[in-house]
């Protein structure tokens, strides 16, 4: 998603929950930051996309400044960022440090521009229909919203909205590998001669590894983008991850399962993480 996107989303439940909109949105943003130093930017959705680590960073916030709503409000912020990188086709490590599994809903990919404005549109509608709501002409929706300021005075409204979206993630997200697949193997040709669709679906190619485009290791997590024929046609497999099979090598034959995607302009596979590629013996 757009950072503007996350940053409004954040801001609209500020409004919800009676946080600290400030905090909030700084919680919403910071994920993304590492797109901003190019040594990291391919660990992008990885520790930082986590719960653990908004964790970490809101209980180091709480003990810098003691203040529990400023804190619930990070934390908010935080969340509602994952909750929103779940719904496109790459989703979140949800379950880390205890999985590595992606969960997503697949609904849509981050650079749609549609879902992107909804939610901004639907952010906006939330703000201004809590400011209708606060009108003197309506009292009895007034005194809710009083008591709602009041129980959220310590934070507890932001931290009951980050646990429901930590909810959806855990209970409703499927992991990646779980997707159901279009068929056993789908031709390259086909996902070449109609990419529209297969846009944002799980699929498997099977065939040989023409040319390593590229091969290196960062930070822990090994990343390969493979050139793969399988006599139909070729096709780009970008695979990145914490998980390290053994390095797949140019000639090898392979199995690769993954989200089929056009984000670049570029038609490719993406693995995240790498377990969805497999090197036939």
């Amino acid at each position: 998603m757009m950072p503007i996107v996350h940053a409004i989303f954040a801001y609209a439940l500020s409004y919800l929950s009676g946080a600290y909109a400030f905090f909030a949105v700084i919680g919403a943003i910071l994920p993304d930051l590492d797109t901003m130093f190019t040594p990291y930017r391919e660990m992008h959705r990885t520790f930082f996309h986590t719960p653990f680590a908004g964790l970490i960073l809101t209980v180091i916030l709480y003990y810098l400044i003691r203040n529990r709503k400023i804190a619930a409000s990070f934390f908010m912020g935080w969340v509602s960022h994952l909750f929103l990188d779940t719904l496109t086709v790459t989703g979140i490590m949800w379950k880390y440090p205890f999985s590595t599994e992606y969960l997503t809903t697949a609904a849509f990919r981050s650079v749609d521009i549609l879902p992107n404005f909804g939610i901004i549109f639907l952010s906006f509608s939330v703000v201004v229909i809590v400011i209708l709501l606060s009108k003197k002409r309506m009292n009895t929706a007034k005194k809710y919203i009083r008591s709602a300021e009041k129980r959220s005075e310590t934070g507890f409204a932001a931290v009951l909205f980050a646990l429901i979206m930590l909810g959806f993630g855990l209970f409703f997200a499927a992991d990646t590998g779980e997707f159901p697949k279009i068929e056993d193997s789908t031709l390259i040709s086909k996902l070449l001669q109609h990419p529209e669709r297969y846009e944002g679906k799980y699929v498997t190619v099977a065939g040989f590894v023409k040319e390593i485009a590229d091969n290196y290791t960062s930070k822990g997590a090994d990343y390969q983008i493979l050139i793969t024929d399988d006599g139909t046609g070729t096709i780009r497999i970008y695979k990145s991850g914490f998980v390290q099979p053994s390095p797949i090598n140019a000639g090898d034959d392979i199995i690769a399962s993954g989200l089929f995607s056009t984000d670049r302009k570029i038609p490719e596979i993406r693995i995240t993480p790498s377990i969805g590629l497999i090197r036939v013996s």
